[in-house]
């Protein structure tokens, strides 16, 4: 028989599942009124900070745009992210169905939290350059107009 938290998780993850698609779309308003908030009427010297990181960005996108290695150089570091990511979610479901992780959430949750936390910086920089290869893909196709 399922313990009463396993079953809790389940319905729980089923419930977030169902309603995240639901909600998303009220989130995303939201983050966008904040953010014309957050240009409209924040000072300009924060303004310039921010103006400053995207710049940075973008120029680090202009000058690589048309280099096909380091376009596909930033790709393959994508998807080195993506499996070390999958990697790191497969071998804690290996500790977990083996025992040693069972015995450590059992012992002390927090420590274990903080074992599982190299899922959480694998997904963090695979998001990161996801979002560069993005935009790098994205600005591949904008040809110059002046010379």
């Amino acid at each position: 028989m399922m313990d009463n938290d396993v079953i809790v998780g389940l319905v729980g993850s089923a419930l977030l599942a169902y309603l995240v698609p639901k909600v998303a779309p009220h989130i995303d308003l939201l983050i966008r009124t904040i953010s014309n908030f957050l240009v409209r009427d924040v000072p300009s010297s924060v303004k310039g900070i921010f103006r400053k990181r995207r710049l940075k960005r973008l120029r680090v996108i202009l000058e690589i745009r048309f280099n096909d290695d380091a376009v596909m150089f930033q790709m393959m570091k994508t998807h080195t992210y993506f499996l070390l990511f999958w990697g790191a979610i497969g071998f804690y479901l290996i500790l977990l169905f083996l025992g040693p992780l069972v015995s450590l959430i059992e012992a002390n949750s927090t420590l274990a939290m903080f074992c599982v936390l190299p899922i959480y910086v694998a997904e963090y920089f695979w998001l990161v350059e996801s979002r560069k290869v993005k935009n790098l893909v994205k600005m591949r196709g904008y040809k110059r107009i002046t010379k």
